[in-house]
């Protein structure tokens, strides 16, 4: 069972990777985690869980963790994040294959923003008489 010390750990971790992105980085390969992506979804819903049951969740902490759990989306095995690289910051070398990559990885994203979002909703309710 994962605790409050752990979960937080983690977050810090994976956070710290995502500020440390350099510019034109922003897919990176799934190496880079400090743990699966499914244990960081864990932790960040725990964490997440844990801060709304407290009372302690402001805005600046929400917005951070949805950021943070949808931008799992950005990270891909090691070659397809170094051609998305690329092709991030020379646009006109970019193919067709590069742009339906983007375009899913996207989806992705979205669909992480609203599954977070769906749980956070879910926890709010919790706590309602």
């Amino acid at each position: 069972m994962m605790r409050i010390t752990e979960a937080q750990k983690i977050v810090g971790q994976y956070s710290q990777i995502i500020r440390l992105s350099r510019e034109g980085q922003y897919f990176q390969p799934v190496e880079n985690l400090p743990c699966s992506a499914a244990r960081i979804k864990h932790a960040i819903c725990f964490l997440l869980s844990f801060r709304i049951q407290s009372g302690s969740l402001d805005l600046d902490t929400l917005e951070s963790l949805i950021v943070a759990y949808s931008h799992l989306a950005f990270f891909t095995d090691a070659e397809s994040a170094r051609q998305l690289n690329e092709m991030s910051l020379q646009p006109h070398r970019t193919n067709e294959a590069a742009l339906e990559k983007i375009k899913t990885l996207n989806m992705v994203k979205v669909q992480l923003r609203l599954e977070i979002q769906a749980f956070i909703q879910e926890e709010a309710e919790t706590l309602r008489p």
